[in-house]
């Protein structure tokens, strides 16, 4: 009973502070097209502080924006728009709706996004380069098998002077590192892993290593390995 009255005296010491706060409004982002969001994620600027955000829609485009908070909510606009440019020649089956997982800034400053298409749950990927604080290119890529969602990533420092910056990926229950250049594709360097259930991924930059844990199975899921 004391313990009641103690957290009731501290509850009503704060209302009569004014020491509660709540969110009185919310900012709501659509397409200024048509065309509906079908995933978005949003990541922050370590450096600028400054967060955006990543959607796909169902006009088969990746929208890139940097969000605003002020009040009233802002108004829908596509400023920075990015088509995916499919391959010369198209899988099999066709690359479906793509779906967002995650993203982040890596230290260069660029988006690195990952996630998945529907037509076989096979895992996509891309990268949005910045020029002066602003998006202006997006290269991408999709893994051409079957059930290789993409769960997890981080980054990594580069291994050539070609690509100063990699990524790990946990991707079906494999991993891999790709790499990606503003003047091409995304190189990409896998080796999968049947016996284990990969489910995360950072990276040791004084070590230069990845580090990957996850279990060995369903058959013995609490045999974590990292």
């Amino acid at each position: 009973m004391k313990k009641f009255t103690f957290l009731l005296t501290i509850i009503s010491s704060m209302i009569l502070s004014e020491n509660l706060y709540s969110q009185d409004y919310h900012s709501l982002y659509q397409s200024a097209t048509s065309g509906l969001f079908q995933s978005f994620v949003n990541m922050s600027n370590p450096t600028t502080a400054e967060t955006w955000f990543v959607a796909s829609d169902d006009d088969g485009k990746i929208i890139v924006m940097q969000m605003d908070f002020s009040y009233p909510n802002p108004q829908p606009q596509n400023i920075w728009a990015f088509s995916l440019t499919m391959p010369a020649t198209p899988p099999t089956p066709a690359i479906g709706q793509i779906y967002l997982k995650d993203g982040f800034f890596d230290p260069e400053g660029n988006i690195f996004v990952y996630g998945f298409e529907e037509a076989s749950n096979r895992g996509v990927y891309a990268k949005i380069f910045f020029t002066n604080n602003l998006p202006t290119t997006l290269i991408w890529a999709f893994i051409n098998q079957s059930n290789t969602q993409i769960t997890d990533a981080c980054w990594a420092d580069g291994y050539s002077g070609a690509s100063t910056m990699n990524y790990g990926i946990i991707y079906g229950d494999a991993f891999g590192r790709v790499n990606g250049s503003i003047m091409g594709n995304f190189g990409f360097l896998g080796t999968r892993k049947s016996v284990l259930n990969l489910t995360s991924v950072s990276y040791d930059q004084s070590e230069n290593k990845f580090v990957l844990s996850g279990n060995s199975g369903i058959n013995e899921p609490r045999q974590f390995i990292g």
